[in-house]
Parts: structure tokens; C-alpha cells; sequence
């Protein structure tokens, strides 16, 4: 397994444990939800695959290791970029797209939900005065 793959495995984990916590925060962690949010990898030529339940959800470019949501299955979605393999842990994954994690905002007050930046880092600095 080469390291790109073995990120790419923890990438998936890392999907999936916080797809579970957060179907257990809503109360909806029934056995239906939670074999909902496991996770696939689909290897492709340029691309791979990471599915959540049945559907496609993210791809990773092989080249670059660039994370993007998708248009359709198998086609990446270049608005809906998440970071790379090597920032995964910047985002939050436990909704229906990865959010970035208000880094300063987590680190003063040791919770991760109510400090994710909505795509703008004046969110991430109101959550950081707000402390």
C-alpha cells in the first residue's frame, strides 16, 4: 500500500467516524443511519472514489492528492474543493459537505461544531471574539 493510499484509507475513517458522531449528536444513530455512513473506496485511473452509503461523495485527484465534492458520479466538482490528504483534519466531515474547522476558535475553547467557517474567515473571526 503506498502512502498516498494508506491517507487516503484514513481520510475515509476519518469520514466515517465523524458521520457516525454526528448522526449520535442528532439522536438518529439508529442501524439503518449508521450502515448509511459507511464509507467505500473506488480506485480510479486519475481519481478516487470515496462513497458514503451508496452514494458517491468525495473524489481525490491522484496527482495532487486535492480533495473536491462532485457534480455526478465520477464527475469532480471544482467549486467543491476540501483541502488535500494532507489538511483533512482542518475540516469537520460530519455534515452533509466537509466544513473547515475555525482553527484559533478550537483551540480557546477545546469544542470543534459551533467554530466551522462557512466557506469565510469572518465567520471563523466573530466565533474567535465571541470567546
Amino acid at each position: 500500500m503506498t502512502e498516498q493510499q494508506q491517507k487516503i484509507e484514513i481520510f475515509a475513517q476519518l469520514v466515517e467516524s465523524d458521520q457516525i458522531e454526528s448522526l449520535h449528536r442528532r439522536n438518529l444513530a439508529c442501524q439503518g443511519n449508521l450502515d448509511g455512513v459507511k464509507t467505500r473506496i473506488k480506485p480510479g485511473k486519475k481519481y478516487t472514489k470515496v462513497d458514503v452509503g451508496h452514494s458517491g461523495k468525495y473524489m481525490i485527484e491522484h496527482d495532487t492528492g486535492d480533495i473536491y465534492g462532485i457534480k455526478a458520479y465520477g464527475v469532480i466538482h471544482r467549486g467543491h474543493r476540501y483541502g488535500n490528504l494532507e489538511t483533512i483534519n482542518d475540516y469537520y466531515w460530519g455534515e452533509y459537505q466537509g466544513m473547515l474547522i475555525c482553527l484559533e476558535a478550537v483551540k480557546q475553547s477545546g469544542n470543534v461544531l459551533p467554530y466551522v467557517k462557512d466557506q469565510t474567515t469572518e465567520i471563523c473571526l466573530e466565533a474567535v471574539k465571541k470567546l
